[in-house]
Protein backbone atom coordinates (compact mmCIF):
# COMPACT_ATOMS: atom_id res chain seq x y z
CA UNK A 1 0.00 0.00 0.00
CA UNK A 2 1.40 3.34 -1.03
CA UNK A 3 -0.02 6.81 -0.95
CA UNK A 4 -2.73 5.82 1.54
CA UNK A 5 -5.09 4.19 -0.99
CA UNK A 6 -5.96 0.50 -1.08
CA UNK A 7 -6.13 -1.37 -4.37
CA UNK A 8 -6.63 -4.82 -2.88
CA UNK A 9 -9.73 -6.72 -3.90
CA UNK A 10 -11.30 -8.60 -1.00
CA UNK A 11 -13.49 -11.64 -1.35
CA UNK A 12 -16.43 -12.01 0.97
CA UNK A 13 -16.50 -15.77 0.56
CA UNK A 14 -12.87 -16.26 1.74
CA UNK A 15 -11.80 -18.25 -1.32
CA UNK A 16 -9.40 -17.35 -4.06
CA UNK A 17 -11.51 -18.67 -6.87
CA UNK A 18 -11.78 -16.18 -9.66
CA UNK A 19 -8.84 -14.05 -8.50
CA UNK A 20 -6.55 -15.31 -11.26
CA UNK A 21 -3.28 -15.67 -9.34
CA UNK A 22 -1.94 -18.47 -11.54
CA UNK A 23 1.75 -18.96 -12.08
CA UNK A 24 2.73 -16.76 -9.12
CA UNK A 25 3.48 -17.80 -5.57
CA UNK A 26 0.93 -16.13 -3.41
CA UNK A 27 0.50 -15.86 0.33
CA UNK A 28 -2.81 -16.26 2.04
CA UNK A 29 -3.54 -14.43 5.31
CA UNK A 30 -7.08 -14.64 6.56
CA UNK A 31 -9.23 -13.52 3.71
CA UNK A 32 -6.48 -11.60 1.88
CA UNK A 33 -4.30 -12.87 -0.90
CA UNK A 34 -0.80 -11.38 -1.38
CA UNK A 35 1.32 -11.15 -4.48
CA UNK A 36 4.95 -10.50 -3.58
CA UNK A 37 6.67 -7.83 -5.69
CA UNK A 38 10.16 -9.12 -6.42
CA UNK A 39 12.98 -7.16 -8.03
CA UNK A 40 16.46 -8.38 -8.91
CA UNK A 41 19.53 -6.25 -8.41
CA UNK A 42 22.62 -6.60 -10.55
CA UNK A 43 25.84 -6.96 -8.56
CA UNK A 44 29.02 -6.81 -10.61
CA UNK A 45 32.20 -8.09 -9.01
CA UNK A 46 35.46 -9.34 -10.34
CA UNK A 47 37.69 -12.36 -9.91
CA UNK A 48 41.18 -13.18 -10.96
CA UNK A 49 41.60 -15.91 -13.58
CA UNK A 50 44.68 -17.31 -15.28
CA UNK A 51 45.04 -16.10 -18.88
CA UNK A 52 48.10 -18.10 -19.72
CA UNK A 53 51.73 -18.46 -18.87
CA UNK A 54 55.02 -17.34 -20.30
CA UNK A 55 57.98 -19.56 -19.62
CA UNK A 56 61.45 -18.50 -20.71
CA UNK A 57 63.96 -21.33 -20.66
CA UNK A 58 67.62 -20.95 -21.51
CA UNK A 59 69.87 -23.78 -22.56
CA UNK A 60 73.46 -24.01 -23.71
CA UNK A 61 74.35 -25.07 -27.22
CA UNK A 62 77.77 -25.71 -28.70
CA UNK A 63 78.86 -24.80 -32.17
CA UNK A 64 82.22 -25.37 -33.77
CA UNK A 65 84.31 -22.28 -34.42
CA UNK A 66 87.40 -22.02 -36.62
CA UNK A 67 90.09 -19.36 -36.58
CA UNK A 68 93.32 -19.12 -38.55
CA UNK A 69 96.57 -18.33 -36.81
CA UNK A 70 100.09 -18.11 -38.32
CA UNK A 71 102.58 -20.16 -36.28
CA UNK A 72 106.37 -19.84 -36.54
CA UNK A 73 108.63 -22.88 -36.38
CA UNK A 74 112.43 -22.97 -36.05
CA UNK A 75 114.52 -25.81 -37.43
CA UNK A 76 118.20 -26.43 -36.79
CA UNK A 77 120.03 -27.86 -39.76
CA UNK A 78 123.28 -29.71 -39.32
CA UNK A 79 125.35 -29.86 -42.43
CA UNK A 80 128.68 -31.42 -43.13
CA UNK A 81 130.77 -29.76 -45.82
CA UNK A 82 134.03 -30.86 -47.24
CA UNK A 83 136.74 -28.26 -46.60
CA UNK A 84 140.39 -28.35 -47.57
CA UNK A 85 142.40 -25.45 -46.07
CA UNK A 86 145.47 -25.23 -43.90
CA UNK A 87 145.27 -24.57 -40.17
CA UNK A 88 146.56 -21.24 -39.02
CA UNK A 89 148.70 -21.11 -35.89
CA UNK A 90 146.22 -19.38 -33.71
CA UNK A 91 143.54 -22.00 -33.82
CA UNK A 92 143.38 -24.66 -31.17
CA UNK A 93 141.24 -27.20 -32.85
CA UNK A 94 142.13 -30.24 -30.84
CA UNK A 95 139.74 -29.77 -27.92
CA UNK A 96 136.22 -30.94 -27.04
CA UNK A 97 133.46 -28.59 -28.08
CA UNK A 98 129.74 -28.58 -27.88
CA UNK A 99 127.43 -26.36 -29.89
CA UNK A 100 123.84 -26.18 -28.84
CA UNK A 101 121.02 -24.66 -30.83
CA UNK A 102 117.47 -24.65 -29.52
CA UNK A 103 114.60 -25.10 -31.88
CA UNK A 104 111.46 -23.18 -31.03
CA UNK A 105 107.94 -23.61 -32.28
CA UNK A 106 104.80 -21.58 -31.66
CA UNK A 107 101.69 -23.47 -30.65
CA UNK A 108 98.13 -22.26 -30.78
CA UNK A 109 96.81 -21.50 -27.32
CA UNK A 110 93.05 -21.33 -26.90
CA UNK A 111 91.46 -19.37 -24.13
CA UNK A 112 87.83 -18.45 -23.81
CA UNK A 113 86.18 -15.45 -22.22
CA UNK A 114 82.48 -15.39 -21.56
CA UNK A 115 80.84 -12.06 -22.26
CA UNK A 116 77.26 -10.95 -21.77
CA UNK A 117 76.07 -9.87 -25.20
CA UNK A 118 72.32 -9.68 -24.65
CA UNK A 119 69.73 -9.96 -21.90
CA UNK A 120 66.20 -11.27 -21.85
CA UNK A 121 64.03 -9.40 -19.37
CA UNK A 122 60.75 -10.88 -18.15
CA UNK A 123 58.42 -8.27 -16.73
CA UNK A 124 54.73 -8.16 -15.92
CA UNK A 125 52.70 -5.07 -16.69
CA UNK A 126 49.23 -4.45 -15.35
CA UNK A 127 46.75 -2.33 -17.25
CA UNK A 128 43.20 -1.48 -16.38
CA UNK A 129 40.24 -1.07 -18.63
CA UNK A 130 36.63 -0.22 -18.11
CA UNK A 131 34.26 -2.88 -19.33
CA UNK A 132 30.52 -2.49 -19.65
CA UNK A 133 28.68 -5.47 -18.23
CA UNK A 134 25.20 -6.00 -19.59
CA UNK A 135 22.58 -8.37 -18.26
CA UNK A 136 18.88 -8.38 -17.59
CA UNK A 137 17.19 -8.15 -14.24
CA UNK A 138 13.66 -9.20 -13.48
CA UNK A 139 10.99 -7.35 -11.61
CA UNK A 140 7.45 -8.28 -10.74
CA UNK A 141 4.94 -5.77 -11.99
CA UNK A 142 1.28 -5.74 -11.01
CA UNK A 143 -1.49 -4.46 -13.18
CA UNK A 144 -4.90 -3.77 -11.73
CA UNK A 145 -7.70 -3.66 -14.26
CA UNK A 146 -11.08 -2.46 -13.03
CA UNK A 147 -14.15 -2.68 -15.07
CA UNK A 148 -16.96 -0.31 -14.06
CA UNK A 149 -19.59 -2.40 -15.83
CA UNK A 150 -18.65 -5.73 -14.19
CA UNK A 151 -20.88 -7.41 -11.65
CA UNK A 152 -19.61 -6.38 -8.22
CA UNK A 153 -21.40 -9.10 -6.32
CA UNK A 154 -19.23 -10.57 -3.60
CA UNK A 155 -16.55 -7.82 -3.50
CA UNK A 156 -16.22 -5.22 -0.83
CA UNK A 157 -13.65 -2.65 0.17
CA UNK A 158 -12.48 -1.61 -3.30
CA UNK A 159 -11.30 1.91 -3.72
CA UNK A 160 -10.11 3.91 -6.65
CA UNK A 161 -11.70 5.37 -9.72
CA UNK A 162 -13.92 3.16 -11.81
CA UNK A 163 -12.87 2.47 -15.37
CA UNK A 164 -9.16 3.34 -14.91
CA UNK A 165 -6.14 1.11 -15.10
CA UNK A 166 -3.20 1.64 -12.73
CA UNK A 167 0.18 0.58 -13.99
CA UNK A 168 2.34 2.60 -11.69
CA UNK A 169 3.54 -0.36 -9.60
CA UNK A 170 1.68 0.98 -6.53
Amino acid sequence: MMGGSSDTARSTTGTTAGMGATGARTGMTGNEEHIPIVEEELHVGKREVNRGRVRVHSHVIERPVEEQVRLRQEHVDVERRPVNRPITGEENLFQDRTIEATERNEQAVVSKEARVVEEVVVRKNATEEVQNVRDTVRRTEVEVDRDADADRTGTTGTTGTSGTTRRDGF
